[in-house]
């Protein structure tokens, strides 16, 4: 893990030195007062759309909370009395890329189920 931070941080160091020849070459070509004034116009953009993005993330998060508080809390019914037939077992290992060999039917429609529970909110 470490050598994996070490490595974003030489990358970050490598993008900053890159960053900073081509803000000297825009100095350069524009000047002084265009190149603050692009800098200014860059920042107030990604202002507006980090602040577009976080009411975004409140919207979905206000949602995730409604609809799992409307629903009594329970996510998961066990259903061991269940019997799941062969073309359903085949779905579930297809679709939902569940192994269904070693598991017993029963864990099998709980962990669906909450699955499906926890999709159905978003």
């Amino acid at each position: 893990m470490s050598l994996f931070i070490h490595g974003c941080r030489v990358r970050l160091q490598k993008y900053r030195q890159i960053i900073d020849k081509e803000k000297t070459k825009c100095c350069e070509f524009m000047g002084k007062d265009s190149t603050k004034l692009l800098r200014q116009r860059v920042l107030e953009r990604a202002r507006e759309k980090q602040t577009i993005h976080e009411a975004a993330l409140e919207n979905k998060c206000r949602k995730l909370q409604n609809a799992t508080s409307s629903r009594n809390d329970i996510l998961v019914h066990n259903l061991e009395s269940k019997e799941l037939r062969k073309g359903q077992i085949q779905v579930l290992q297809h679709e939902a890329s569940f192994n269904t060999t070693d598991a017993k039917p029963a864990n099998t429609i709980a962990a669906l189920e909450s699955v499906i529970n926890q999709t159905e909110a978003t």
